[in-house]
């Protein structure tokens, strides 16, 4: 069954254990990450994080594929943890629709089958497979419109009790609609410029999107995922120096890696390199191009999706580790310039 845009946080917020499956797949990592979240919060009201983890057991579909008895032994077996979980299937595509077809016939109430795939074509036998069934949900995740870029601005500025004047407004909006991850992270800035009760103008807005910390940063992905690791450490040093938050480094490196996935896929879709980089939205500024230009013929999508689990978490032992945010941060960023340095080899 096909979930459209405008029922997907109803159909979230309704999850429960009747729901047999749903899959969330597109070319938004960070709307695909954020959907995901939101499922398994819903599913399991009032659980603390620790609990909720416990309760979500997950596999790569390669191993269900090398032994789909898994997949049937998983949903047979009682949690030690909660009376329901989520049995959750990661990099999904079409080979395994034989063994979700024999799932869906033997499926357990008491559990939630939840996958996450990549992009998915029309012509997709998973995907109609989902589309097609009575009860299994499909939840598509692609990159924001205008429209709803606006609305996310507004609403998450009116949470903080945040003005911003309309040609502000307009400007901060042309500069986003990269996924919904960059999106929000680029909102939170905003918000923490301005703080809770403030007032944004267009000056406002060319300032902090322009700052020097917001630059450093931008040099740190480009030298990172170039695999340089001598100005990595050296623009890290200073970002550490000037006190910015692990989580923001993090952040910007899972954005930057999300440009890469989408201009990756549109050159796998034969569309010139130089055009997709130069048309991309927001805007990327024109002494990045040559870095980005490196960066995707470097970096493979399955690489890139590597990277961005690595990064996703981090971002989470981020939030629940309190003082080593730091040590995170930096095994992380030294991580992904290693891997970047055998792309380049």
């Amino acid at each position: 069954m096909k979930i459209h845009n405008s029922q997907i946080n109803t159909t979230i917020s309704n999850v429960n254990s009747q729901s047999l499956a749903i899959l969330v797949y597109g070319t938004d990592y960070g709307l695909i990450s954020e959907k995901i979240a939101d499922l398994k919060n819903a599913y399991f009201k009032n659980k603390s994080s620790n609990q909720l983890e416990k309760s979500v057991i997950e596999f790569n579909c390669h191993d269900i594929m090398k032994e789909p008895q898994l997949l049937f032994d998983e949903a047979n077996s009682i949690s030690l943890f909660s009376a329901k979980k989520i049995i959750k299937i990661n990099n999904a595509n079409d080979s395994i629709n034989k063994i979700l077809e024999s799932y869906f016939e033997k499926s357990d109430p008491e559990s939630l089958l939840l996958l996450q795939s990549d992009s998915l074509g029309p012509s997709s036998t998973l995907r109609k497979l989902f589309e097609n069934h009575r009860t299994a949900k499909i939840i598509a995740c692609y990159s924001d419109d205008i429209e709803s870029i606006d609305s996310l601005v507004g609403s998450m500025l009116k949470n903080e009790n945040i003005s911003i004047e309309p040609d502000a407004k307009t400007a901060f909006v042309e500069k986003l609609g990269l996924d919904r991850l960059v999106t929000k992270t680029e909102i939170e800035k905003a918000i923490l410029f301005s703080s809770p009760g403030g007032h944004l103008n267009y000056q406002d807005i060319i300032s902090f999107v322009g700052d020097q910390t917001s630059i450093n940063l931008e040099k740190l992905s480009d030298a990172a995922l170039l695999g340089d690791f001598k100005s990595t450490l050296n623009i890290l040093a200073r970002l550490e120096k000037e006190d910015t938050q692990s989580l923001q480094i993090i952040k910007v490196l899972l954005r930057q890696l999300q440009t890469l996935y989408n201009i990756k896929i549109s050159v796998i879709n034969r569309l010139n390199i130089d055009n997709v980089i130069n048309n991309f939205k927001p805007t990327i500024y024109f002494k990045r191009k040559p870095h980005i230009n490196k960066q995707t013929r470097f970096w493979s999508v399955h690489q890139i999706i590597k990277a961005l689990k690595m990064l996703s978490k981090a971002e989470r032992e981020c939030k629940s580790s309190g003082t080593i945010q730091k040590t995170i941060a930096r095994q992380v960023i030294i991580s992904l310039c290693l891997l970047a340095s055998k792309n380049k080899a």
